[in-house]
């Protein structure tokens, strides 16, 4: 059995979740000393919406520096040279 730390609430997470999705709410139960199915389907719900966040925000970092690349590559100096603005 893994043991769990207070550092690692995601793979605890992920552990109940893989453990709830196989149809084995009994299994957390007995890992996490509760009576009722309804903590287990928590943890598996708690897992995949960080696992869907996590993956949402790669593909939104992606995209911004896939632009940010396009935008760089489209400029010479020059041209960036003169959209620059004096402030002060």
């Amino acid at each position: 059995m893994t043991a769990f730390g207070p550092k690692q609430p995601l793979a605890f997470a992920q552990h109940m979740s893989a453990l709830t999705q196989s149809g084995h709410p009994d299994g957390v139960k007995a890992v996490t000393g509760h009576v009722s199915d309804k903590l287990a389907r928590q943890y598996a719900e708690d897992y995949d919406q960080r696992r869907i966040n996590s993956l949402t925000v790669e593909a939104w970092n992606a995209e911004l520096r896939r632009k940010a690349a396009v935008k760089d590559q489209a400029a010479t100096p020059e041209e960036r040279r003169r959209k620059l603005r004096i402030v002060g």
